[in-house]
């Protein structure tokens, strides 16, 4: 699972005491936030993921509780999609967003596709560190095999990396990012 980082003008999602930067793999793509900003919850300024899938899934109600509301990444066998957990809304929860990453349409027929997505929730949902996304639920729901996360705003770390060129990363915001992935890696390791 991925987190992601943001630009240091762009708004923060939640408020954490934490004043470090937060990681996390959407789809294998790594995804950087920082949390130092305690600015208020907004919904997402990252455009949807164009593909040339159909998005089937968009206004979709899962779980008679989720609603989704856009694709924001896709990968080799999910399409991750921004929604609203309308609970939360109902509650008047001022950022009720959350990710799911849901199973390609082609893979909802092969099971183990689908256990694989389902051992991934409940690794996750065993882990706990401020790098690693938080699983809140998991299950299938008229056929659509799904895991609802944590929602984070923010870039991709190929975003992050493509804006630094010519030149690079600085030394001094390279290594935080490198601490995370290493930190996320080790993590990993103690729980094979």
């Amino acid at each position: 699972m991925a987190k992601k980082t943001e630009k240091e003008s762009t708004p923060q999602i939640e408020n954490t005491s934490h004043e470090i930067e937060k990681k996390e793999d959407i789809n294998n793509k790594t995804i950087v936030r920082s949390h130092h900003d305690s600015q208020p919850n907004k919904p997402s300024s990252s455009e949807p993921v164009p593909t040339n899938e159909s998005n089937d899934l968009i206004n979709t109600v899962i779980k008679g509780r989720y609603r989704i509301e856009s694709r924001i990444g896709n990968g080799g066998m999910c399409n991750v999609y921004r929604a609203t957990d309308l609970l939360l809304e109902a509650a008047g929860v001022a950022n009720p967003f959350v990710a799911i990453k849901a199973l390609q349409n082609e893979f909802i027929n092969q099971p183990d596709a689908a256990k694989v997505l389902i051992h991934e929730a409940q690794t996750t949902q065993k882990l706990s560190h401020p790098n690693i996304i938080r699983v809140y639920d998991f299950g299938i729901d008229k056929k659509v095999y799904y895991i609802v996360m944590e929602y984070l705003d923010g870039e991709t770390l190929d975003v992050v990396i493509q804006r630094s060129r010519p030149h690079g990363l600085p030394y001094k915001r390279a290594i935080p990012l490198l601490d995370q992935m290493m930190s996320r890696s080790l993590m990993r390791i103690k729980m094979a």
